[in-house]
């Protein structure tokens, strides 16, 4: 059996580098965290569970974060919509504020869930 992932990161890259925040995976350094005030940080290596409508797919978790210590804002629903073009299918968000531990500066974190679709079958 083969596998065709639909996530298609290089659109992912593109349209998130058309917005106002720098983007970075999940290998940040501290340096980079330092220096921006706010940021994303996105994980495409989420869980795989059995899409329920079809039993031929799985559906990939895939997580992208908003970092902010200046209390800038995103539009969740209009970048998640932008998303549906790297094949991302948005299912919901979560906020949560907290401190920067080296700083003690308070910040957001608005998390927007994804998965995307991996296909199974014999091409």
């Amino acid at each position: 059996m083969k596998f065709k992932d639909s996530l298609k990161l290089d659109k992912f890259i593109e349209i998130m580098d058309g917005e106002d925040y720098p983007l970075f995976d999940t290998s940040i350094e501290k340096d980079e965290i330092t220096a921006n005030k706010s940021f994303f940080i996105y994980s495409k290596d989420g869980e795989i569970t059995p899409a329920q409508e079809n039993h031929n797919q799985f559906l990939q978790k895939f997580v992208l974060s908003f970092i902010t210590r200046n209390n800038s804002q995103i539009d969740v629903l209009k970048l998640a919509d932008k998303l549906t073009k790297a094949r991302l299918r948005f299912t919901g968000s979560e906020i949560d504020d907290g401190k920067f531990t080296d700083t003690n500066e308070d910040a957001k974190m608005i998390t927007l869930n994804f998965v995307h679709v991996i296909k199974a079958g014999d091409w």
